[in-house]
């Protein structure tokens, strides 16, 4: 029965449609604990900087230098030397983001409900993008120092 309702184009071209706008309508979501398959949630503190108009120093990125990113399932805060100076409620937009130096597309910070920083969480490292290195942008990348 389905060979003879297949076999005829009428019938399949409307299906073989149907089929294809369920799979297309399909969101790119992610959920907030898992960003590219990597636990956002926690504290994260800075290892390093590359690129922009920032003096080199050893000593500004060691353990417990004090610049942090900490975020739950629905509120972030940016932490230096123990004093917030920004937070808030996040989301993260999935692949709106870009890299500005290579062009690529990565996932994006929602702040407040203001597009902002372009990231990428990859082996263990948070790194935002701000701007084109070439333009005095930078990318900063941070490890997790703790779970919550």
């Amino acid at each position: 029965m389905l060979e003879k309702l297949f076999m005829k184009p009428s019938y399949f071209l409307p299906v073989l449609l149907w089929i294809v706008t369920l799979n297309a309508c399909k969101k790119d979501t992610q959920s907030l604990q898992q960003v590219n398959g990597k636990g956002l949630f926690g504290v994260w503190e800075l290892r390093a900087v590359s690129g922009g108009m920032v003096p080199f120093n050893a000593d500004n990125y060691r353990t417990g230098n004090g610049s942090l990113w900490r975020f739950t399932q629905t509120d972030f805060s940016r932490i230096y030397k123990d004093s917030i100076y920004r937070s808030g409620t996040y989301s993260v937009s999935v692949g709106t983001g870009t890299d500005l130096n290579t062009g690529r597309k990565i996932d994006q910070f929602i702040f407040n409900g203001n597009p902002a920083e372009s990231f990428e969480l990859r082996n263990d490292t948070l790194k935002f993008y701000n701007g084109a290195i070439s333009y005095d942008g930078d990318i900063e990348m941070y490890v997790k120092i703790a779970e919550k």
